[in-house]
């Protein structure tokens, strides 16, 4: 609900302007209907000889002689009549005396010693839409300006309307100054918590001064803290994991070592006892089948080692991807957070911008009133027309003296408070 200072302020300041502009567009509506018996009209008769039939035009063809061929034609959409004998015409952007012409010219050849006289019946209408009182169909004469239609509409709608309108422009600009306010604290609780993580520190964040403590602040620090310590957790949780894998395998190591050791002395020994067996063999002393035994017990022996060695250096391997792995976590978890604190400034600095933009229109529409009553601030009408080209709509800007035709769809639109603001502080 807005006070009602500012919906007085801005019926007064709006009003004044509305009521000149209507007195004069009524004014306008006198002068034209008055020119239709004065010299003027004779004027306005002439314009209409040279006026260019549009589609929606009522023709009067009229031929002395044969009443079979006369009759009212309407201009379809593609510019033509259905005409007898001659079948579809082109008449479209032509004079009423040229359509004569060559209707005569036409119909001469099939029937001699004829009159023909053309005249405009009813002229296509001309609309009207948007902030006026009486939006829709009206008639149209051959040189209407733009203020003559506005008059003959009623001129602007009440001003009660567009103050009501200004009030609103206030309430959603300060909404969306509060919707900025609350996007930027959440922005800023994300950066303190991506900060907490890209040092490994713990998360903190104070509420400032100029924030409201309110429960929905309190929830979006409370869920930025959860996820910060989610995130934490699940990081601790994967570096045990991996811290255990690395105490398995330093285990591992250690036996093997160990069991390496005691196979080499046992080697030491084997490779001894196949040298005396050696030895004794080359005497006679013992028989060879008992050499090569122990032949084969050191061989034996040095496949367990090479063995031992393969799964003590596969031990080792796994140690050092295991410390690369705690390490590429925390690296990893890092550049995360660098890289989502990167955006999360600049998407601040957007917001901060926005805010200050979003305040400066607060201050301007709330100041409107007294702008515009001082005479600082016109709220004038715009105005621009619908009208088929080649085929196609297109809709350009009029002035208040520019010339209707036929056909157009006239559009009037009182600019929002805030708009004309904007454009003032542009």
């Amino acid at each position: 609900m807005q006070p009602r200072w500012v919906f007085t302020e801005q019926r007064q300041a709006t009003g004044k302007y509305w009521t000149f502009l209507f007195r004069r567009a009524a004014l306008a509506t006198l002068i034209c209907a008055s020119t239709y018996l004065s010299p003027v009209g004779m004027m306005r008769s002439a314009v209409a000889q040279t006026y260019k039939v549009s589609p929606g035009d009522v023709l009067m063809i009229t031929v002395y002689g044969d009443v079979g061929l006369s009759g009212l034609f309407t201009v379809s959409v593609d510019g033509t009549i259905g005409y007898p004998i001659l079948g579809n015409m082109d008449v479209s952007q032509r004079t009423v005396p040229d359509i004569a012409s060559t209707l005569q010219s036409s119909l001469s050849q099939y029937i001699a010693n004829l009159s023909v006289a053309v005249s405009i019946k009813e002229y296509a209408p001309v609309y009207i839409i948007g902030d006026v009182r009486s939006a829709g169909k009206y008639e149209f004469r051959p040189g209407m300006i733009v203020l003559e239609l506005f008059a003959l509409s009623g001129g602007l709608r009440e001003a009660d309307e567009k103050a009501d309108a200004s009030g609103l422009e206030l309430v959603t600009a300060r909404q969306d100054y509060a919707d900025l306010t609350l996007q930027m604290l959440a922005l800023d609780v994300k950066r303190a918590r991506l900060e907490a993580e890209l040092k490994g520190t713990d998360f903190a964040y104070v509420i400032p001064p100029t924030q409201e403590d309110n429960v929905i602040n309190n929830q979006i620090v409370a869920s930025e803290r959860t996820l910060h310590e989610l995130a934490v957790a699940a990081i601790e949780t994967e570096k045990r994991s991996l811290l255990r894998q690395k105490a398995n395998y330093a285990e591992e190591i250690a036996t093997l070592e160990k069991t390496t050791s005691l196979r080499r002395k046992e080697l030491a020994s084997l490779e001894e006892e196949a040298e005396a067996s050696t030895m004794l063999a080359n005497k006679g002393l013992l028989v060879r089948s008992e050499m090569r035994e122990r032949q084969r017990e050191v061989s034996g022996a040095n496949r367990d080692m090479l063995e031992a060695g393969a799964f003590l250096a596969r031990a080792r391997q796994n140690e050092n991807e295991t410390d690369q792995r705690i390490l590429s976590l925390l690296l990893t978890q890092r550049n995360l957070a660098a890289k989502e604190l990167r955006e999360v400034s600049v998407d601040l600095a957007r917001l901060r911008k926005r805010q200050a933009y979003s305040l400066r229109i607060i201050s301007a529409v709330s100041s409107a009133a007294q702008r515009a009553a001082s005479g600082e601030l016109d709220i004038a009408p715009q105005f621009s027309a619908v009208r088929m080209i080649d085929g196609k709509y297109h809709e350009n800007q009029l002035a208040e003296t520019d010339l209707v035709l036929a056909s157009d769809i006239v559009r009037v639109t009182v600019p929002k408070t805030a708009d004309v603001l904007i454009g003032s502080m542009h």
